[in-house]
């Protein structure tokens, strides 16, 4: 007979998850002489029946028929009473929150699979369960304002020198430990658009952002205000979460009427705009 250990990591960086806890149920799907089962396994621990698993974490929270032991490592949870050899389905029925929900992990439990023997004789097998994390994507688009006038001297085509930057509108946490990414107010990515005017941003952790236009080319005004976005996690399954944002710029331009002394508009006079070099 085994202690199974069970260790919850982030696919991305590796690091256990210890901020929120994962929970399983284990179903043996087959005995040690290779008979098919379809039992969950229960175990009982004093007065308590236990048929879910919970990982440690600074997560408080216990329900009912949960076993969870504040003594492991966080990110891991150990059966408490052994299982015997055979293989068993891994089904994961709560997810830490900034993850995707992994998908039942067949193992098999066996001599030959055990990571590790304790000074008591305990055999251990110990399996990482993996689930990646939850990430925006910034799908940004600039035009220009479209206006009845001649704007052969502005290049609408040519957007690259106009610069974004996106900031913290509260503080950003990682999922997987609790830790601060950002603080509110501290900058996340300062970029420059493609000369087409779109920009792809990518691995964006969840929380709140406020975009702002830093930069604009001659003849293109700055757009003062912000546009806030929050990268919100809305199920178990979407890894990621994609907002689309298109921006405006209204262009530099001069207006010219003419009139009479009257102050009445004149129709019909023809002027001319000529560059000052070219006098």
């Amino acid at each position: 007979e085994y202690a199974l250990q069970l260790i919850k990591t982030d696919g991305k960086t590796g690091r256990y998850i210890t901020y929120r806890s994962a929970a399983f149920k284990i179903k043996q799907i087959q005995d040690g002489s290779g008979k098919p089962m379809n039992v969950y396994v229960t175990q009982k621990v004093g007065l308590r029946t236990v048929d879910t698993f919970r990982t440690a974490s600074s997560q408080l929270f216990l329900p009912t028929g949960t076993i969870y032991a504040s003594y492991e490592e966080k990110g891991t949870v150990t059966t408490p009473l052994k299982v015997k050899a055979g293989i068993y389905l891994i089904e994961e029925v709560e997810t830490p929150a900034g993850f995707v929900k992994t998908s039942p992990l067949r193992i098999e439990v066996k001599a030959s699979g055990i990571s590790e023997i304790k000074e008591d004789g305990t055999q251990i097998v110990r399996r990482e369960i993996v689930n990646q994390p939850v990430y925006g994507r910034l799908h940004l688009r600039k035009k220009l304002e479209e206006i009845k006038s001649d704007v052969s001297l502005v290049k609408p085509q040519d957007l690259s020198k106009v610069r974004f930057g996106m900031y913290a509108a509260d503080t950003i946490i990682d999922p997987a430990d609790g830790s601060i990414l950002l603080h509110k107010g501290e900058l996340f990515s300062s970029f420059y658009l493609n000369s087409d005017g779109t920009y792809l941003l990518d691995q964006i952790p969840l929380g709140s952002y406020d975009l702002k236009e830093l930069e604009a080319p001659a003849g293109i005004l700055v757009e003062k205000k912000s546009f806030p976005m929050v990268i919100s996690q809305t199920d178990e399954t979407t890894e990621i979460y994609d907002v689309q944002l298109q921006v405006t710029n209204q262009l530099t331009y001069l207006e010219i009427v003419k009139e009479n002394m009257d102050g009445q508009v004149l129709t019909g006079a023809k002027l001319s705009l000529r560059r000052a070099s070219d006098h």
